[in-house]
């Protein structure tokens, strides 16, 4: 039996449809149990819940597309506390299924429980994170309303180049009239302001009918289109997401991040990277003692997410000036003192000058900003007390925090600036001011 973190059971894995499903159950070594065939139905899920209990405890269920076909059958095994997994389709061997193997419903199942069985880690049905049940009602209309801008886009686009193509085959006399423009709508306006001063022939009057149906289709997406963007502003701005408050995002960029990612709590830091394919993967062979692990660009991973952090990056390399001061070549970066890299060779020599890596951490201050950390450490041979300042906040701050360590009246130096700032006074209540995601590195001795 399968044995998990929270109890120990077979695994089912299920092939939907749009009205019957299929149910495999495998072994903790992947020994096919039973098969059988349900309806999606409640009678058929309460139904298939019986069967499966009849060889034992199910540890986990493995559906196959559980926000499509599947969706119904895993909505109601996730409000009776199962722990249920979504099953891409790709996921499964297609080679086995090709020619090996062949296909059918109960082929597919197996495939699935097995899938579900050799990767613990598959994502929970809905996207949501472990002991949430059911759909989430916020990310559901987040979901139908991006779907319905997707499809008027794409809509839109069809009828914009079946115009194209429309416009270039009208008459030259009738073509040179029109906007010289390479887009499609000032022509197509132009177009319906015009009047035709004599009966054209017949396949051209057709063409300039299509191309006024066109129009008016055309014109009837955009304020479509604009609804939706106004219902998915709304919905961003009740989710309470600050995702549109970040350089290069739109709302509706926010919308569909919202909407691809689910629940983030899903996911730990790494495992968000590998979802949206911005983590590289490992390209190396022959590795040896000291011989370093290479990568290489990741061409998995959710690609819609991974475009909007693409259009992110070049903007904010546009606009954002922290951003302008982590790119570019090294040699460029060194050059130039506010760039990061030379921030950073700053900070590495104060760390080696100073021995902070060797010092003792003797105070985390209470404060008062939420943004603002303080640490306080002990350096070794007595060189002094050294106070590490961050604000993570997007607003400024400006506080008095008390280093008891510190010895009154010390002096007060920054380390990155080599400036001094005054003495500590009597009741060691040392002055920060910081800007937004600024830090310092002081010095009290």
């Amino acid at each position: 039996m399968l044995i998990t973190p929270d109890h120990a059971g077979n695994v089912v894995g299920i092939d939907p449809h749009k009205r019957t499903l299929t149910a495999a159950i495998v072994d903790a070594r992947g020994g096919i149990v039973a098969a059988e065939h349900f309806r999606v139905s409640g009678d058929g899920h309460r139904a298939l819940v019986a069967w499966a209990r009849q060889f034992g405890p199910s540890a986990r269920w493995g559906i196959e597309n559980a926000t499509g076909w599947g969706r119904h059958t895993a909505a109601f095994l996730a409000g009776r506390d199962q722990d249920v997994r979504d099953v891409c389709p790709n996921r499964t061997a297609r080679s086995e299924r090709a020619r090996q193997r062949g296909k059918s419903d109960t082929l597919d199942a197996e495939r699935i429980a097995r899938e579900t069985l050799a990767h613990p880690l598959l994502p929970r049905a809905f996207k949501r994170a472990a002991g949430a049940a059911g759909p989430d009602e916020q990310t559901e209309l987040l979901a139908l309303w991006h779907r319905l801008r997707r499809s008027i886009l794409t809509s839109r686009q069809h009828l914009l180049n079946e115009a194209e193509s429309l416009l270039c085959e009208l008459p030259l006399e009738l073509r040179e009239q029109l906007p010289d423009t390479k887009a499609v709508r000032p022509r197509l306006a132009a177009l319906a302001r015009r009047r035709t001063p004599s009966a054209p022939d017949a396949p051209t009057a057709l063409r300039l009918g299509l191309l006024a149906d066109y129009h008016r289709r055309i014109v009837a997406l955009d304020a479509d289109e604009k609804a939706a963007c106004r219902q998915l502003a709304t919905l961003v701005h009740a989710s309470g997401s600050t995702l549109d408050r970040l350089c290069g995002l739109s709302t509706r960029s926010v919308a569909e991040l919202l909407a691809e990612v689910g629940d983030p709590r899903r996911f730990t830091t790494p495992g968000f990277a590998r979802f949206n394919g911005s983590a590289p993967i490992p390209a190396s062979t022959a590795e040896g003692p000291g011989e370093p692990v290479r990568h290489r660009y990741n061409p998995g991973g959710n690609r819609r997410i991974n475009a909007i952090l693409h259009r992110m990056a070049v903007t904010q390399l546009r606009c954002e000036p922290r951003a302008q001061a982590l790119y570019g070549a090294l040699p460029e970066q060194l050059q130039s003192p506010n760039s990061f890299a030379s921030q950073l060779r700053a900070m590495l020599q104060v760390r080696a000058q100073y021995r902070i890596n060797e010092s003792e951490q003797v105070a985390l201050p209470a404060v008062r900003a939420p943004g603002l950390v303080v640490m306080v450490h002990r350096l070794p041979r007595g060189a002094g007390i050294q106070v590490t300042a961050a604000n993570f906040a997007r607003t400024p701050v400006r506080e008095a925090v008390a280093i008891e360590p510190a010895p009154a009246g010390g002096t007060i130096t920054d380390l990155l600036a080599l400036k001094v700032q005054g003495k500590l006074g009597a009741a060691k209540r040392l002055p920060l001011t910081l800007g937004p995601h600024e830090g310092q590195v002081l010095l009290i001795k």
